[in-house]
């Protein structure tokens, strides 16, 4: 069984998740930029956009790649959308955030690099 790894990202007062690692992490086959649209049909709205500059290699060439932060409920929901074992994994990765949130036993007042495993679900918080 893989290991999934999905950073969380901690710097507002909601946690968020990035839709590319969700996307990665739930091996859908779509690309992103044509799952995301369709995930967004099922209701939901306004996750953070980001755009990111890349620099290939040694070229010289710049792309823009769009990004979203998903709150840890619309990750959750999407994971339920992928009717897939690992789409179940993963959700149930950040219902176990969720609870630690919830039983204050991670400490999450500043930023920092952590890895904490359970069972084969791997997570670090930024």
């Amino acid at each position: 069984m893989n290991e999934i790894v999905i950073a969380v990202n901690f710097e507002n007062d909601r946690p968020t998740v990035s839709g590319r690692e969700l996307h990665a992490a739930l091996e859908v086959k779509t690309s992103y930029k044509d799952w995301f649209p369709g995930m967004c049909e099922y209701g939901f709205f306004n996750p953070l956009k980001i755009e990111q500059v890349q620099i290939e290699g040694k070229r010289r060439v710049k792309r823009i790649v769009t990004d979203h932060q998903l709150t840890i409920d619309m990750a959750k929901e999407l994971c339920m959308i992928q009717r897939t074992e690992i789409g179940k994994r993963c959700r149930e990765y950040f219902l176990e955030i969720e609870k630690k949130l919830n039983d204050n036993s991670v400490d999450v007042s500043y930023s920092v690099f952590k890895v904490l495993c359970t069972s084969s679900v791997s997570y670090f918080y930024v």
